[in-house]
């Protein structure tokens, strides 16, 4: 009725956007010698299919792209959330989230302020990843006014804040189980 609002107590499902992403991954090398603009580091990668979806394994992957990536929790500036504004996935998300990182760790749900775009998801919210990093700003989730007791983490509604650590994971899932997480960091070069 509202609005898309991830981890609100009177959530009711997801609101479609419209939106389009396009990223060039290459060898830090060849894009040094090119001269480019280099935003922000792909640090690590996991993916895998939640059969339970009780937030085991979404928690397990996490914490495995973190091992990958060299970072550790606390290393961590946000999280930038799946957020589908579901009572299911967003308990389910909001579990992993928690057993990781626990109750501190700022969480973003960008379906919140663009809707949710199907396929463009994952790619449109990595590119809101890359820039948070790459600004040094994150913007606030909107439209969560009441964090549902079932979703205990901090999301994260109080305004542009600044980003400071170096490190974002960005967490991705289906309806079907399939997850799949990746660690941005931020370009220091």
């Amino acid at each position: 009725e509202k609005a898309h609002r991830p981890f609100d107590r009177d959530r009711d499902g997801s609101v479609l956007g419209e939106v389009a992403a396009a990223f060039i991954l290459e060898d830090l090398e060849h894009a040094k010698r090119r001269g480019a603009k280099i935003h922000a580091e792909l640090a690590s990668f996991a993916c895998g299919f939640d059969r339970a979806r009780d937030g085991v394994l979404m928690a397990k992957l996490m914490r495995t792209a973190l091992q990958r990536a060299g970072a550790k929790a606390e290393e961590v500036d946000h999280v930038n959330a799946q957020g589908l504004a579901t009572e299911v996935a967003d308990r389910w998300e909001a579990k992993a989230i928690h057993d990781v990182f626990g109750p501190k760790v700022p969480v973003w749900a960008m379906k919140a302020n663009i809707g949710t775009s199907g396929a463009a998801a994952g790619a449109i919210e990595v590119l809101g990843s890359v820039m948070a990093l790459s600004r040094g700003e994150l913007p606030p989730t909107l439209n969560c006014d009441n964090l549902a007791a079932d979703c205990p983490i901090h999301v994260h509604t109080d305004g542009v804040r600044p980003v400071t650590k170096p490190f974002v994971l960005k967490l991705n899932f289906t309806d079907r189980g399939q997850v799949g997480v990746a660690v941005l960091k931020r370009w220091e070069g």
